[in-house]
This record gives structure tokens, C-alpha cells and sequence, in this order.
């Protein structure tokens, strides 16, 4: 069966049953379906995203994070539908200017990035800070990895 996903079509994924993460996107696809000679499931395709939001809970922060068409997230599914490979960029704009040296104030956001499979993807956080004054050309972004590292040694306990 050969299925081809318009960008009207949402898809939700419940990427975490203990906390409610959910991740909603729209975008366009093309998928080939059926059963193989052991009459398992298989889905062949990639699945494009356009725009969304991944809604992410840790313990009693909820914030919600934005994937943007130029994003180049995406779902790749190469057989057991179980198995599909995520590549998803969604960020979350700081509210305010945050002071990060003394007499600099600058908009922070913050990059939630899921790779691997869709049953356990690495979940990884980007700070990604925005200013001419800090070290970046032209007022382009320059990502500071290390501050949030806790947050992603913390995430991907079993």
C-alpha cells in the first residue's frame, strides 16, 4: 500500500507514557505498508515536518518547544514501524534577556534535540545564545553547550 501524507495530516506521538511528552507535527510524507512473508508489519518513508510543538515535562516544568519548517526535522522508517529513526530540532525562547556576563543581557533559547530510534531517542539540550557582544559574528547565534549537560544526564536515566 503506498500512502503519501499531505501537510494538513497531524501525527502525535506519545514519546514519554510516565511524564504525557508529546510530540505533534504536521508535515507530508510518502510511505509504502504492508506485511513481509512473516506477516510483520513494515512501513518504508520518510515524514517531513513542517511545524510543531513537542511539549515536554520534567518533574513540575512544562514548556513547550517549537519545530520550525527550516528545522529540517524529520521521521525515517526503514521496515518495523516501531522502529522509525527521529531527527527532530524544537526550541524554546527564554522569556526576557538573561545576564550572562556583567553589563550584557541577551535572549536565550534553548534546542531540544531527539536522534535514534522512536522508542528511546537521545534526548539532548542546546543553549543557544544571541548577541553581538558575545563572542558571535553579526549577531549570530552561538551555541553554549555545556551549562545544560545536567539536563540531559538527568533525561536519559532508564
Amino acid at each position: 500500500l503506498n500512502v503519501n501524507v499531505e501537510k494538513e495530516a497531524i501525527i502525535r506521538m506519545l514519546m514519554d507514557p510516565v511524564t504525557g511528552d508529546l510530540l505533534s507535527a504536521n508535515g507530508t510524507g510518502r510511505f509504502n505498508i504492508g506485511f513481509n512473508n512473516n506477516a510483520d508489519l513494515y512501513m518504508i518513508g520518510n515524514y517531513q515536518i513542517t511545524k510543531g510543538v513537542y511539549n515536554l515535562t520534567y518533574q513540575v516544568i512544562q514548556k513547550e518547544f517549537v519545530i520550525d519548517p527550516y528545522s529540517g526535522s524529520n521521521i525515517v522508517w526503514t521496515g518495523d514501524p516501531m522502529q522509525g529513526k527521529l531527527n527532530v530540532t524544537a526550541s524554546y525562547l527564554v522569556p526576557g534577556k538573561k545576564t550572562l556576563m556583567p553589563g550584557v543581557q541577551t535572549p536565550i533559547r534553548v534546542d531540544l534535540n531527539l536522534t535514534g530510534p522512536i522508542m528511546q531517542p537521545d534526548v539532548n539540550f542546546d543553549l543557544v545564545v544571541r548577541d553581538a557582544n558575545l563572542n558571535s559574528k553579526n549577531g549570530q547565534s552561538t551555541k553554549f553547550i555545556e551549562p545544560l549537560f545536567w539536563i540531559k544526564t538527568v533525561k536519559n536515566l532508564p
